[in-house]
């Protein structure tokens, strides 16, 4: 029986970029091309992606680090079968 092959690092990449909202298989891969990898493309500010053709400002604008979260639970908690509770922190400056 053969096995399949292991997909590459950069199918790997191109799959979890392409797994994101309003980025299909091109765009994941103009977006490797020009940042050279996964780091370089979540750590690009909404500037540099939008300098990317294909990328719109939407797609732009909503790109950037996750906004930091407060969770109530510990590992006691998990391990009785409840969930963690998580909120979004407040937003900085308001």
């Amino acid at each position: 029986m053969v096995k399949p092959k292991a997909p590459t690092p950069r199918e790997q990449q191109l799959a979890v970029l392409a797994a994101l909202p309003g980025i299909g298989p091109v765009l994941a891969a103009r977006l490797l091309d020009h940042f050279g990898g996964l780091r370089g493309v979540l750590g690009a500010d909404a500037a540099a992606l939008a300098a990317v053709p294909g990328v719109g400002d939407a797609i732009a604008a909503a790109s950037g680090p996750p906004a930091p979260r407060r969770c109530r639970g510990s590992g006691a908690v998990r391990a009785a079968g409840r969930q963690r509770t998580c909120t979004a922190a407040p937003a900085m400056g308001g």
